[in-house]
């Protein structure tokens, strides 16, 4: 599959679940068919997508019991134009179980297989990965061709992004030598951070060197919008209508998002264009 997409990060907090429902619902507005897959046991997914609200969430039942039977997934259809989801929640916590009890190579592909046929039918398939490491965090890498890894600021975000570099190392190494970094996005910055948004930056690329770009656009910090949006079930350019009184903390929000999109996806196509040798390459 050279088409899914993986947020992921070791750490819960950062920004991974809604950078999914952004960046999903926003390729979905420019006219690409998605998919969004939520593996994460808490489902947060569906609240910032709105069928938590609706009551249309299945909790993870139908995309457990595809990987439980080894079959192709039946998806939500119509989130929203364009995008199709496989909910997240409760069900998923026995995905620990299932996994632990397959062999090595079989628990690492137990995700990956029930998603190949179906990503056929889409442009792009986008995960919303669990703030684990081990073998839950493998397998959903397993099933990647790209990871994006949302960071904030803090030392526990960059441990986070550590533990996925470790997990990502094992699958390249094992089931999918494919996979690749796609980038790493900022998440949470306040607009007075921008020293502290600096040397982030700065420690970041000097780590990745060439191996994957830190994306230009930040996700500026702005919690009480981001409660609201999550609460209403709204994406920020949903949020954003010209009738609606926002937050002083929203400003620029939704323009971050469509900016960061934007940068996400034009790296994926410059990726996707003529495929690197070497899997770490960017060029």
């Amino acid at each position: 599959m050279h088409n899914v997409i993986a947020f992921a990060n070791g750490k819960g907090g950062v920004g991974k679940t809604s950078l999914t429902a952004n960046f999903a619902g926003l390729a979905a507005a420019s006219g690409l068919r998605v998919l969004a897959a939520d593996l994460d046991p808490q489902g947060n997914l569906g609240a910032d997508l709105g069928y938590d609200q609706s009551g249309a969430s299945d909790d993870g039942k139908e995309l457990l019991d595809a990987i439980v039977r080894k079959r192709v997934p039946t998806p939500m259809p119509a989130v929203r134009p364009n995008l199709d989801v496989l909910a997240g929640g409760a069900a998923l916590d026995e995905l620990v179980p299932l996994l632990a009890g397959n062999p090595h190579n079989g628990r690492l592909t137990a995700v990956r297989n029930p998603l190949t046929a179906l990503a056929t039918n889409y442009d792009l398939v986008v995960l919303d990965c669990p703030p684990t490491g081990g073998i839950i965090l493998q397998a959903m890498l397993a099933a990647a061709t790209f990871v994006v890894v949302p960071t904030r600021r803090d030392l526990a975000s960059m441990q986070g992004l550590t533990r996925v570099a470790r997990e990502f190392s094992a699958v390249r190494s094992t089931v999918n030598p494919d996979l690749r970094l796609l980038g790493v996005a900022l998440f949470d910055f306040a607009a007075q951070d921008t020293r502290m948004l600096a040397e982030v930056r700065t420690m970041l690329e000097q780590r990745l060197s060439t191996i994957a770009p830190v994306f230009g656009t930040y996700v500026r910090q702005a919690r009480r919008a981001s409660t609201e949006m999550r609460r209403l079930g709204l994406l920020a350019h949903e949020y954003a209508e010209p009738d609606r009184k926002l937050p002083g903390s929203f400003a620029g929000l939704a323009d971050d998002y469509r900016n960061l999109t934007a940068e996400i996806l034009a790296e994926y196509r410059s990726r996707t264009a003529q495929p690197p040798a070497d899997p770490w390459s960017r060029s």
